[in-house]
């Protein structure tokens, strides 16, 4: 791939600033250098996106018939044979909604930062070769999950509504600041992981462990109520729960569908629950997870050319 000079910077690794702290209080820079290099970003997207579906007869149209597909299975399995019904006596959507749009959140964190992971070693020859911006390579499988969460979000909300388990509201405008948040958190969790991915390759099959683990503390098969009433002996188990990164956006990603949620109180709980206080949360976790992520990322980048 050639890349022009008008997307690229020198990096001079004799004088260049090392420091973590340096580089995380210029954390407004990374936008900035998107703005700048958009070209070269859109290019990385397109190809990321276009690999993913490479020589399949439906192309980028296994975008949209992954998520049907997902749904349906989720309505046959959870209306049928585990008999979730309504009163009547009917097959019950709302969980499998409910279910949905959780894992549709979720998967959209994970497959972004695992791709992330991957995006500095698997690009080794640009990174030795050309004096690029290579913080943008974990931002281009980001971007690529979120535009699938955008084709599944549109398959949840057709199906919610033609079920009538999702009513929207005003609440649906906030819906641009959940993808924000999701976007800026798993941004942050791509630099860091990528950064890491560098110096030691063992963090690939940890994060797969760590993940499993985070799927399960994530509020996605559950409801936060029913754990309550679970562990009234260990409250400090909620706690934790609560204080889960991926706890506010999923939360938030619900309430803006107006998708009902029973909230118990919690020790830890500095923000209340509401989708206004999900958002805040979200916000922070994601906030700080950038900063992080960027600084490590910048504050080891003039390693990586020896090391990939």
């Amino acid at each position: 791939m050639t890349v022009s000079h008008d997307f690229v910077h020198s990096y001079d690794t004799a004088t260049a600033k090392h420091g973590f702290w340096q580089y995380a209080f210029q954390w407004p820079r990374y936008f900035s250098q998107v703005v700048r290099s958009r070209a070269l970003f859109w290019n990385f997207a397109r190809r990321e996106l276009l690999s993913r579906f490479r020589g399949s007869a439906g192309g980028i149209l296994w975008v949209l018939i992954q998520p049907i597909f997902q749904f349906a299975i989720y309505f046959f399995v959870f209306g049928f044979l585990f008999e979730h019904r309504t009163e009547t006596g009917g097959p019950s959507t709302d969980f499998a909604i409910y279910l949905f749009s959780g894992i549709l959140i979720f998967n959209t964190l994970m497959e972004g930062t695992t791709q992330a992971m991957q995006s500095v070693v698997s690009s080794s020859n640009l990174v030795k070769k050309v004096a690029f911006p290579c913080e943008l390579l974990p931002l281009s499988p980001v971007m690529v999950s979120q535009t699938v969460y955008l084709v599944g979000s549109v398959v949840l909300l057709t199906a919610g509504l033609i079920t009538g388990d999702i009513v929207l509201s005003a609440k649906i405008l906030a819906w641009p600041l959940v993808f924000l948040c999701a976007l800026v958190m798993s941004t942050g969790i791509g630099l860091l992981l990528a950064a890491t991915n560098v110096f030691a390759r063992d963090i690939a099959h940890l994060y797969r462990i760590v993940a499993q683990a985070w799927f399960f503390m994530t509020p996605i098969f559950w409801r936060l109520d029913l754990v309550a009433q679970k562990v009234t002996g260990a409250p400090w188990i909620l706690d934790i729960m609560v204080l889960n990164p991926a706890y506010p956006v999923t939360m938030a990603a619900r309430q803006v569908i107006g998708l009902p949620e029973s909230i118990p109180p919690s020790s830890t709980q500095l923000i209340p629950m509401t989708l206004t206080g999900n958002l805040i949360a979200a916000a922070i976790w994601a906030s700080v997870l950038f900063v992080v992520g960027y600084g490590f990322f910048m504050s080891r980048k003039h390693k990586f050319a020896d090391l990939v």
